[in-house]
């Protein structure tokens, strides 16, 4: 077991400023982690299980792995969409059961996407080549699968309540982002907030075109954020906007080294020439999740000394708190009750893995 990066606030730190304006409550956060009277200072993160390593062992193992969710038990859901299963482990890494199919019919699936507990245990899995969404028992029994329509949602998250948030894509002369608040049955109930961009031309690819990422609270707030301008925006279940959460940062320059190297990568492979468009800076937010006493983590373009990426901690007011690093490839998917959980694309292995670090608050 391995004890990872530990970092607190320092004496002189800056101060938090809260204010309201026009009625809405906005918290402006430093650059630094700020002091909180009374709030735990120092996060120590300790490796505390790894899911994959086991090649030897069926379905010990992933082709593929681009989900996975956490139940109150801490029973570990992943989502293979290689293979099409979704295999269950218990809080100790033992495999539980394995379900899932190709197909159309019920609990079949084509291309799913991700996966995703419900607030009363049953799973959702988003099938994106199906175009429709499979509601499923725990032990992966189908209960209904529900079509999109003429809709194209992502990164589906549920409320308590059963509501359903969801980035819409519109595509016809230019390219429509819209978060959304659908129904069960996909019925529209109110646009959040939208994104327009213009198509670009066959050959040119826009490395960080601005992407939402947004999470729920546990009083089902919604708390999204655009990537391109580090402040959160916090709706509550009546979609009302009251509250924005803003953190000063330093931009983070694109170098040629930089260019050379993400063009390298984006042309890999690839059997035509290709036009990369990069922005001057990084985007200062590459991702957001909230736990369950709705401490929000932020994956910035910050990184450590060995290349690790940076996560900024605020806590469910919306004051900064802390930050630690994980390494570039593990990416933090789930946080619940003082475990965070990462998926890594590939170990240096050449496997999928996933990875379980024990919090610990001081």
């Amino acid at each position: 077991m391995v004890l990872l990066l530990l970092i607190y606030p320092s004496r002189a730190a800056a101060q938090v400023e809260i204010k309201t304006e026009n009625g809405i409550t906005v918290v402006h956060n430093p650059k630094t982690p700020a002091q909180v009277k009374g709030a735990p200072l120092l996060l120590a993160l300790k490796e505390d299980l790894v899911i994959g390593k086991k090649t030897d062992k069926e379905d010990y193992w992933f082709s593929l792995l681009n989900s996975i969710a956490v139940d109150d038990s801490g029973n570990i859901y992943t989502l293979d969409p290689k293979q099409i299963r979704i295999r269950v482990f218990d809080s100790k890494g033992k495999l539980l059961k394995v379900f899932g199919r190709r197909g159309q019919g019920p609990g079949e699936f084509s291309g799913p996407g991700s996966i995703e507990v419900m607030a009363n245990g049953n799973l959702v899995v988003s099938d994106l080549l199906n175009r429709r969404y499979s509601l499923l028992t725990p032990d992966g029994k189908s209960i209904k699968d529900v079509s999109y329509g003429s809709f194209n949602p992502s990164r589906l998250k549920f409320d308590n309540q059963g509501f359903l948030y969801a980035l819409n894509t519109i595509r016809s002369e230019n390219v429509r982002w819209e978060l959304t608040k659908f129904d069960q049955n996909i019925n529209p109930v109110a646009m959040v907030s939208s994104l327009e961009r213009e198509r670009k031309p066959r050959g040119v690819i826009d490395v960080y075109q601005d992407s939402y990422y947004f999470d729920l609270t546990s009083k089902d707030e919604l708390v999204w954020v655009i990537s391109s301008k580090y402040e959160m925006n916090v709706v509550n279940p009546e979609g009302k906007l009251f509250k924005r959460i803003i953190k000063d940062y330093e931009p983070k320059k694109i170098t040629n080294a930089d260019r050379e190297r993400i063009e390298k990568e984006e042309s890999s492979g690839l059997p035509l020439k290709i036009t990369v468009e990069l922005p001057k800076n990084f985007p200062p937010v590459e991702n957001l999740l909230i736990d369950g006493q709705d401490r929000i983590y932020v994956r910035t373009c910050d990184r450590d000394d060995k290349g690790g990426a940076f996560y900024d901690i605020f806590d469910s007011d919306g004051r900064y708190l802390s930050r630690f690093s994980l390494p570039e490839k593990e990416k933090a998917v789930v946080v619940k009750k003082n475990k965070l959980y990462c998926i890594i694309p590939e170990s240096e292995e050449g496997v999928p893995l996933v990875k379980k670090y024990a919090m610990e608050w001081k």
